[in-house]
């Protein structure tokens, strides 16, 4: 038996490792585990984004071959975002497998190339699933790297680059608005008030269930630091706050704050002394939107989260095993966002 039998089984054709891999445990990430993005599969590589009132809008994708840099639609500012492409590839050798052959070798002769088929199947099938839980560990952590950045307004590429800056792209300037931590009489707690308003204001009445913010260790140091968050913490639950370790989350003023403090490489999710303030709760804020993969069988379709498919090398010495999601992240109201500062 050789290799391409095993990929014309089927056990490894593009729906059934694509199925796999949608079907791998989720890994654990903040952003993924708050549950802020609401996920849909669109057909297109690229969204059409308009803006109206500072608010971003999904437009309706243009036909192929229309003008890609459309000024105006339907009223509204719209620019076109291509789908951000995230591959990754993997080899099986021939002989990673090669004890799947001996095990058929002792069958009985009317069964042995089932079962020599089976055993390959089984083992290439296992080392496949085992690449495949890692490019969707690394996929889920760059889409939480791009979430962050959704949220912040800005989303980074592995690189350092920058690939989507909203502010810049529509004009919006973010609100920043300061607690003066570094003043032992300042009022935390009207101060943190003054920014419930800031995004009550900004959302003009849509409902929300709360405000959350996400803090760098320096401002969650100087905030839960500060005299008079202390002495209020003192007094709720005679001072179990100050016992216990709040970076996951505690609320005060009404708001829940919570220290952020991972990075990719130098880039810190929160730069240091800085935190970000965010409503929940608002439908369809915070988006993520899947592309279909760049495969024959993938063309037209509605994009799922992750996509694999496998190829045998040259000599039938392996198979490379790519895995892939196209995922767009974007924050549909950038000016409610407020940053913080101490």
């Amino acid at each position: 038996m050789d290799l391409q039998q095993l990929v014309d089984s089927g056990a490894l054709s593009v729906p059934s490792l694509t199925a796999n891999i949608n079907n791998l445990p989720d890994t654990p990430t903040r952003i993924g585990q708050m549950g802020l993005f609401s996920e849909a599969g669109v057909s297109t590589t690229f969204v059409l984004v308009g803006i109206q009132d500072y608010r971003l809008t999904l437009v309706p994708a243009v036909p192929r071959g229309a003008p890609a840099q459309p000024k105006a639609l339907g009223g509204m500012k719209a620019k076109p975002f291509m789908i951000p492409h995230l591959p990754q590839r993997s080899t099986v050798m021939a002989d990673e497998v090669q004890n799947a052959r001996a095990f058929a070798l002792s069958a009985p002769p009317e069964t042995a190339e089932n079962m020599q088929l089976n055993g390959a199947i089984t083992a290439v099938q296992q080392k496949v699933s085992a690449l495949q839980a890692v490019h969707r560990r690394d996929n889920d952590y760059t889409i939480e790297y791009h979430r962050i950045g959704a949220i912040r307004g800005q989303v980074m590429d592995a690189d350092g680059s920058v690939l989507i800056d909203i502010y810049d792209e529509f004009g919006i300037t973010q609100t920043t608005h300061s607690l003066v931590l570094g003043n032992a009489g300042t009022n935390v707690r009207g101060k943190v008030i003054e920014v419930k308003r800031l995004v009550e204001q900004r959302l003009g009445g849509v409902p929300y269930s709360g405000i959350h913010v996400l803090c760098s260790p320096e401002f969650f140091d100087q905030l839960t630091g500060h005299a008079k968050v202390e002495k209020a913490f003192d007094r709720w639950q005679e001072g179990a706050a100050l016992r216990d370790d709040l970076r996951r989350g505690f609320t005060f003023g009404g708001v829940t704050f919570e220290e952020i403090s991972s990075a990719v490489g130098a880039d810190r999710f929160i730069p240091a002394g800085e935190a970000i303030a965010f409503p929940l709760g608002v439908p369809d804020m915070f988006i993520t939107r899947f592309a279909p993969a760049d495969y024959i069988e993938t063309v037209n379709t509605i994009g799922l989260p992750y996509y694999s498919k496998a190829r045998v090398l040259d000599f039938d010495k392996g198979i490379q095993i790519e895995s892939q999601s196209n995922a767009l992240n974007l924050n549909t109201r950038p000016d409610v966002v407020i940053k913080l500062t101490a």
